[in-house]
C-alpha cells in the first residue's frame, strides 16, 4: 500500500470580491455610509496557486488526540457580524471569530497544456452591519491555516501552535 502526503503550498492568496465582482485589496476601509447599506455581501476565495501543492484537509493526531484541518479563520471585532458562517467563539461583546473548513486545494501541472490548474475554494460572506452607528468601525482579519485545531481554537479563542499561517488579509469597515 502506498499513501502519499500532499505537499503542502508556502502560501495561499485571499481573494475578496464584493457583489459586483470587484476586488477589494487588503487593507481597505469599506464606508457604509458612502455606500448607503448596512449589509456587505462579499465573495471570499482562497487560491493555491504553486505548482503540484495541496492542503492535507484533514487527520487526527491520535498521540494527543486532537483533530486537525486546514482552515480559514475570520476574526471581526466590532458590532458587525457574520450571518452565514459558523462561529468559533465569541469573547465579550465585540469580538467574534468565524470559520470553514478548506477542502485540499490541489493545483496541479497540465502537461497537454502547460499551465497550472489552481485549487480554489470559495464562500459567500455577508456581513450585518446594521447594529453600527455612525462613527462606529468594524475590524475583519483573514486567515488561512494549515494544521489548525478548531476545538483548540474554540476552546482557547486563539489558534494552536501547529497552526501554520498561509495567508492573511484585513479589512476595515467603518459608518
Amino acid at each position: 500500500m502506498v499513501v502519499k502526503i500532499p505537499v503542502p503550498p508556502c502560501a495561499l492568496t485571499i481573494r475578496l470580491l464584493d457583489a459586483s465582482g470587484n476586488s477589494i485589496a487588503s487593507g481597505s476601509t469599506v464606508n457604509l455610509t458612502a455606500l448607503g447599506v448596512d449589509t456587505l455581501k462579499y465573495s471570499l476565495m482562497i487560491v493555491n496557486e504553486e505548482q503540484d501543492t495541496a492542503l492535507l484537509p484533514r487527520f487526527h493526531d491520535p498521540l494527543v488526540d486532537r483533530d486537525y484541518a486546514s482552515l480559514v479563520l475570520v476574526q471581526l471585532e466590532g458590532k458587525a457580524v457574520i450571518v452565514d458562517w459558523d462561529i468559533a467563539y465569541t469573547s465579550g461583546p465585540t469580538t467574534k471569530a468565524y470559520y470553514a473548513l478548506l477542502p485540499d486545494l490541489a493545483a496541479l501541472y497540465d502537461p497537454k497544456t502547460s499551465t497550472v490548474t489552481p485549487g480554489v475554494f470559495t464562500k459567500t460572506m455577508t456581513i450585518d452591519c446594521s447594529a453600527m452607528a455612525s462613527g462606529d468601525t468594524s475590524t475583519l482579519a483573514i486567515n488561512a491555516y494549515l494544521d489548525a485545531s478548531i476545538e483548540y481554537i474554540k476552546g482557547y479563542q486563539t489558534v494552536n501552535t501547529q497552526a501554520v499561517a498561509l495567508a492573511s488579509f484585513s479589512l476595515t469597515i467603518v459608518k
